[in-house]
């Protein structure tokens, strides 16, 4: 039957609509505190220049609860100075409510932290076995 099909249609689309709105408030916020990343110096030496993803889950009180890296190019180099930095973070949630519905740990944040160098040309970008 139509009418029901639409019914069913529009609280879908309601329900839809109010988790958009919940997340929203999820990833509205402010980093209050950043630490510079440092290049590694094994990675200088060897010219090498690379990237690490890092995904975290914050606490309600904007601290970071929980850190790891999803992935890294060239492995070994620059995952322990993205852990660093990432874990000194702290977010200022713009919505003063109870973020416990956010899902981080469904829905983790996820940062990209590029180490380039800079007025050097790189001697390579992977190191050779």
């Amino acid at each position: 039957n139509y009418e029901r099909a639409a019914e069913r249609h529009a609280a879908c689309v309601e329900k839809a609509m109010a988790w958009n709105a919940q997340q929203a408030k999820c990833y509205s916020f402010d980093i209050t505190n950043a630490l510079k990343p440092r290049y590694p110096e094994p990675a200088r030496s060897r010219g090498l220049q690379g990237f690490a993803v890092v995904e975290l889950v914050p606490n309600q009180d904007g601290s970071v609860r929980d850190v790891w890296i999803r992935e890294s190019m060239p492995v070994g180099y620059f995952e322990r100075e993205a852990l660093r930095v990432a874990r000194g973070v702290h977010f200022a949630f713009r919505e003063s409510e109870n973020l416990s519905t956010c899902r981080f740990d469904e829905y983790p944040l996820s940062y990209v932290f590029l180490f380039r160098l800079t007025g050097e040309k790189p001697i390579r970008f992977l190191p050779r076995n």
